[in-house]
């Protein structure tokens, strides 16, 4: 198995984050209160440092190599794996936690502490964004940060992929439109932004 760390090239103008795209898929108001007043929470910090770590112990014994090098090896019949990967194609970008490449197919890992409202659609975003340059079978995975184990796991569908492309159309149309209202619901209860919020007092709702 190669190991491997890819260039970062950074956001380019007009793409959206998938951290971004699961926000607003959440709650618009969070989103709006996230980008613009940078409110992060305990858990998105712990969670910043666990990546680092991870990226300074890969980089430590891996090769260096484009991401579209690395689709090729493994089209190639190589297995490739790759901590802290930059992905962007169909207007999102994103840096994956870990992205696993083999001949069989591609899995897009994100590392979490918990199966959180709003995880699913992140993995998905980042498998969105890949699709752009692997055309083959994507897996989008989420695990627990210290044993690995599989919280949520899927194979990704043309519908995954419609769903994404839908928020993040949302998305910009809401901020042209300058309407980003809370959508209060049982994610509240986890929400950073929750002080912040004029709808934090409203009664949780199943979104």
């Amino acid at each position: 198995m190669i190991v491997f760390t890819a260039p970062r090239r950074g956001k380019r103008p007009g793409q959206v984050s998938a951290t971004d795209i699961a926000a607003f898929a959440l709650c618009p108001r969070y989103f709006l209160l996230k980008r613009v007043y940078g409110i992060r929470g305990a858990r998105v910090r712990k969670g910043a440092a666990e990546h680092v770590r991870r990226y300074r112990e890969a980089a430590e014994k891996s090769v260096k190599m484009d991401l579209g090098q690395a689709v090729v090896l493994a089209s190639q019949g190589e297995h490739l794996w790759g901590a802290e990967v930059e992905v962007a194609g169909n207007g999102v970008y994103g840096v994956v936690d870990a992205l696993e490449l083999t001949p069989r197919g591609a899995t897009v890992i994100e590392y979490k502490h918990s199966l959180y409202p709003g995880a699913r659609i992140q993995a998905l975003a980042y498998a969105y964004a890949l699709s752009r340059i692997w055309s083959g079978r994507i897996v989008a995975s989420i695990r627990e940060t210290r044993s690995e184990r599989v919280l949520w796991e899927k194979e990704v569908r043309v519908e995954d992929l419609n769903l994404v492309a839908r928020v993040r159309d949302a998305l910009h149309r809401a901020v042209m439109e300058g309407s980003l209202p809370a959508r209060p619901g049982e994610h509240c209860a986890l929400c950073p932004a929750t002080a912040a919020c004029p709808f934090k007092k409203a009664p949780p709702e199943i979104v």
